[in-house]
């Protein structure tokens, strides 16, 4: 994908986002699951595997 297409416009029902920012929005979705499920291992005594960013 080239710069051009990262600010186009895309439409998914009544939202109107650009491409970067719909990978930014599943970036963040992605990450706040990883959240509740780290909250959820710890309330089972179980340490969650550490974060790897790359």
């Amino acid at each position: 994908m080239n710069p051009e297409e990262l600010y186009e416009v895309i439409e998914r029902g009544p939202f109107k986002v650009t491409r970067i920012g719909w990978v930014t929005k599943a970036l963040e979705h992605a990450s706040h699951h990883r959240g509740q499920c780290a909250i959820y291992l710890r309330l089972l005594g179980i340490t969650p595997p550490e974060y790897q960013l790359f």
